[in-house]
């Protein structure tokens, strides 16, 4: 991934009641983050189904998937291509879910 600009990674770890944070900060003003690929992993703990997403923190939604009580532990790889998603400028990559779902995510990108 040097090829394309500095490595980027991070991981995030939710814990339900609609939570949402960054997996990979915003780069700072005039760059952009580029998500190549990583893994969610999820353990649904609730009786009513929920959603785990990945988003840019706003309305952008890249990746999503339901969980219900029968999932309990599931891994999903995402992986984006060699260039990855562009995310807009000084914006980060977020976990977030709508429920009471656990999850941890890894992912690992470029910035330019």
């Amino acid at each position: 991934m040097q090829q394309y600009g500095a490595p980027a990674q991070g991981t995030y770890t939710l814990v339900g009641a609609d939570d949402k944070d960054e997996i990979i900060s915003a780069p700072g003003a005039g760059k952009r983050l580029h998500v190549v690929r990583g893994v969610v992993s999820i353990y649904h703990e609730n009786l009513i189904g929920s959603y785990v997403y990945l988003s840019n923190g706003g309305a952008t939604i890249y990746w999503e998937v339901y969980t219900s009580t029968a999932a309990n532990l599931k891994s999903y790889a995402v992986d984006f291509g060699d260039e990855g998603i562009e995310m807009d400028l000084n914006t980060g990559f977020y976990l977030g879910c709508t429920g009471h779902p656990s999850a941890r995510a890894t992912f690992v990108g470029y910035v330019r």
